[in-house]
């Protein structure tokens, strides 16, 4: 498993690295989860960027692990904070997945949204609205 935050080593069966983490914190003080999640993906030079925005929870400090098992592509988001506020607001993460192949990837936010399609070739940008995904478990 490799983290946007600590670029841990890949397992040589799916080797790939997790490049450049960049996390917003709050944008704003609107202290609203009016906000949808969004995800845009975009391939470009053998990279898959990830873009995420959404509501989290105020307090959050966010950890994002992503694993990548044959066309299966799992990202986690954690709060690592000891805290939680009684607030959300919109906050952003990006990062990049290395060696990329043109082909199919289901697309997994563990735990949080129903798995989606992705289809890598040069220049692909798709842009998915998470929350009209949630997992059953989490409503």
């Amino acid at each position: 498993m490799n983290s946007c935050a600590s670029f841990d080593s890949p397992s040589e069966k799916d080797s790939f690295s997790v490049l450049g983490f960049n996390f917003s914190g709050c944008l704003d003080d609107s202290k609203s989860s009016d906000n949808p999640h969004i995800v845009t993906l975009e391939a470009k030079n053998g990279f898959l960027y990830i873009y995420r925005k959404g509501p989290f929870n105020c307090a959050t400090k966010l950890s994002v692990n992503i694993s990548k098992e044959g066309d299966v592509i799992n990202i986690e988001e954690k709060n690592l904070a000891q805290a939680v506020a009684k607030c959300d607001c919109p906050m952003e993460y990006s990062c990049a997945i290395d060696k990329m192949e043109k082909k199919v990837y289901i697309i997994n936010f563990v735990n949080k949204f129903k798995p989606f399609r992705f289809t890598y070739y040069e220049g692909a940008v798709v842009t998915v609205e998470l929350s009209s995904l949630y997992s059953d478990w989490v409503k």
